[in-house]
């Protein structure tokens, strides 16, 4: 069986050779267009293996270097352009990531904000919705508005509200009102 498979093997590829020289033959470039191109193959092919024939010069290595520069010139340095970061001007210093980093006694905290404070104890006590917006037709104000939610589960809340020059002193003014309406309002919120 396995004589039978190599010859169907060794028959495929003679035929496909066979098939493939007569396609080639009928119907690729005639030989006398590629004459010129096999005549140049065989003289590359001649001046790379004989140095006798003409062009062989091309093959010998240059007795100086590219661009007409000797060895001496290496030698001398006076000659050569400076390498970039030689110069004043490109001097690179390799400097440590470690000292560039702030100490955290250099950096303190930014001070918070008196609105932010506000607006912490106004949310310690319940409140939401928190804006401070410019007021009135040049924006020379600041109203501060906040809501609490009056009875839970109804849906209902109280709001409060200041306009003034300052935003600190709005945010305060509303602090004010919902201090007091809490203190009026504890009976009810103790019967809930």
């Amino acid at each position: 069986m396995k004589s039978l498979q190599l010859f169907y093997r060794v028959t495929i590829m003679l035929g496909t050779l066979v098939v493939g020289a007569l396609a080639y033959r009928a119907y690729g470039p005639q030989l006398e267009k590629l004459e010129p191109l096999f005549n140049r193959a065989k003289q590359v092919l001649a001046e790379a293996w004989n140095e006798d024939s003409p062009g062989a010069e091309t093959l010998e290595t240059a007795e100086t270097e590219p661009m007409g520069i000797d060895q001496s010139d290496f030698d001398r340095g006076d000659k050569l352009q400076p390498f970039p970061m030689d110069q004043p001007g490109g001097v690179v210093k390799h400097v440590d990531w470690e000292d560039q980093l702030p100490s955290p006694i250099e950096t303190p905290e930014p001070a918070p904000s008196p609105v932010a404070s506000v607006v912490r104890q106004l949310e310690s006590m319940g409140v939401s919705d928190c804006s401070l917006n410019t007021w009135g037709d040049s924006g020379d104000f600041f109203r501060f508005r906040c809501s609490l939610p009056w009875i839970s589960g109804l849906g209902t809340s109280v709001h409060f509200e200041a306009i003034s020059e300052d935003p600190a002193d709005a945010a305060q003014q509303v602090l004010n009102q919902v201090s007091q309406w809490r203190l009026a309002h504890a009976s009810e919120q103790v019967l809930r």
